[in-house]
């Protein structure tokens, strides 16, 4: 299972539209001031669903890491209620 440390980014990715620049920004950075682990930190810079799923993201949490990081995924996907909370 990941860590909590991953978890509570992943959760906070989608109510912080800083955090999530940041996450684009200076994603190992970010990361190690988290205390989350060389393993876990590569898979959130990879984006790999594999990897994500491989160090215990969930699923659904995935799909919000995507939305929160991601413009062409959200492009892909009818977010605007997730992009009404991130304006």
């Amino acid at each position: 299972m990941a860590s909590y440390a991953t978890h509570k980014l992943l959760q906070s990715l989608c109510r912080s539209p800083e955090l999530a620049e940041r996450m684009n920004r200076e994603p190992q950075k970010l990361c190690a001031e988290l205390g989350i682990g060389k393993e876990e930190t590569d898979a959130l810079v990879s984006r790999d669903p594999a990897a994500l799923a491989k160090v215990g993201v969930h699923p659904i949490l995935q799909i919000h890491f995507m939305i929160a990081v991601s413009p062409e995924f959200r492009e892909k996907m009818d977010t605007s209620a997730l992009q009404a909370k991130l304006s």
